[in-house]
């Protein structure tokens, strides 16, 4: 269990460009905090996100979906939508983006721009719930933006790591 300065810590070797992206993994893996997440750690992590290679990128947004309840400032972490937004266009990501985006969207991130990519992302992707799931959230913020199948719901958010939940969980 780590507490605000030793994330800080075992972050600044995450993002550390000679850190090995083996080594990257397993510091992610260890990310347990013991109390409130620094939102700083979620920003430097996005802000080293190219740098990263694509399993620890997705281990890095596993991590931030399931600690993003504990973070201690969730309006300076909701002011990264636009960051998680942008990234929405990467196939292999955009499972765990859509998971973060429909926990932290807001009427007022619900703009026709964005609106007119996910349905073009929707179209090109086909049947991905996640992405319908997104939609479906959007559409409930303001139903005169789209037009998505009327009986397309609300995406269960079922945890995308359940047993690293239960290990953070346990050290809480």
């Amino acid at each position: 269990p780590m507490d605000a300065n030793e994330l800080r810590d075992a972050i600044a070797r995450v993002v550390d460009t000679k850190t090995a992206e083996k080594d990257r993994r397993t510091l992610l893996r260890s990310l347990n905090p013991r109390s409130a997440v620094p939102v700083d750690c979620i920003i430097q992590l996005l802000g080293a996100f190219s740098s990263f290679k694509l399993e620890v990128k997705l281990l890095a947004l596993k991590w931030i979906a399931l600690v993003m309840g504990w973070v201690d400032d969730f309006e300076a972490f909701h002011n990264l939508f636009p960051v998680f937004f942008h990234l929405i266009d990467y196939d292999n990501l955009r499972p765990l983006l859509c998971h973060i985006l429909c926990r932290i969207t807001r009427k007022s991130d619900v703009l026709p721009f964005r609106a007119r990519k996910l349905y073009q992302i929707h179209v090109r992707a086909g049947k991905d719930a996640h992405v319908l799931g997104l939609l479906v959230v959007f559409r409930d913020y303001s139903k005169d933006i789209m037009s998505i199948p009327a009986d397309a719901k609300r995406p269960s958010l079922k945890n995308p790591d359940a047993r690293w939940f239960k290990e953070m969980l346990s050290v809480r």
